[in-house]
């Protein structure tokens, strides 16, 4: 995770969509903005392969949408928590969603949210991520390890489930039918 940017008062939604990007990915983390590097080629690559996979079975069965890294949750007001996770889905049940108006972020949390450690990152800044998300509404939460080959799912009941290379990122409540292999977005089947 980035590290927080000092400032003299709490940051808003508003301001933090009215802001001109620069080369840092930016959230609000209960006011607070934080500046995070680009993600590293292991990230992104194990990123794109899970977000291809899951992207195939969210259309194939007609779930809902995805929505990239670049999308902005706004899961909770003042003071304002805006999130990005790696990769988010919400069910079409949710549909259509709710935009804010500064910035258009989405207002509420995915109901899947997966955030894709990186080196940056420390445990306890995804864990503090994952909390929010909890509380803002999600329903499950993929942790992936890249450089470990291993994940970890998060349940709404707090209940937490190990994956190792050869498991299965499942979220069957939300994501009926879909089973991505965690080998398959570390080492893809080759022709």
């Amino acid at each position: 995770m980035g590290r927080p940017v000092e400032a003299h008062a709490l940051l808003t939604a508003a301001w933090l969509a009215e802001t001109p990007d620069g080369m840092f990915q930016r959230e609000l983390d209960e006011g607070e903005l934080i500046l995070m590097a680009p993600a590293g080629g292991e990230h992104g690559l194990s990123e794109m392969r899970l977000a291809g996979l899951l992207f195939a079975e969210v259309e194939r069965r007609k779930l809902g949408v995805l929505f990239s890294s670049d999308t902005g949750f706004l899961l909770q007001r003042n003071p304002d928590t805006v999130r990005c996770p790696d990769i988010a889905f919400v069910r079409k049940e949710r549909l259509p969603l709710s935009y804010a108006k500064e910035g258009g972020y989405v207002v509420g949390a995915p109901d899947l949210a997966v955030e894709i450690q990186s080196p940056s990152q420390s445990p306890a800044d995804i864990e503090k991520k994952i909390r929010q998300y909890f509380t803002a509404g999600t329903h499950t939460v993929w942790w992936i390890h890249p450089r470990r080959r291993q994940a970890r799912i998060y349940g709404p009941s707090g209940v937490i489930e190990n994956v190792d290379r050869e498991g299965f990122l499942e979220a069957p409540e939300i994501l009926p039918g879909v089973r991505i292999a965690l080998r398959g977005i570390f080492e893809p089947e080759k022709d």
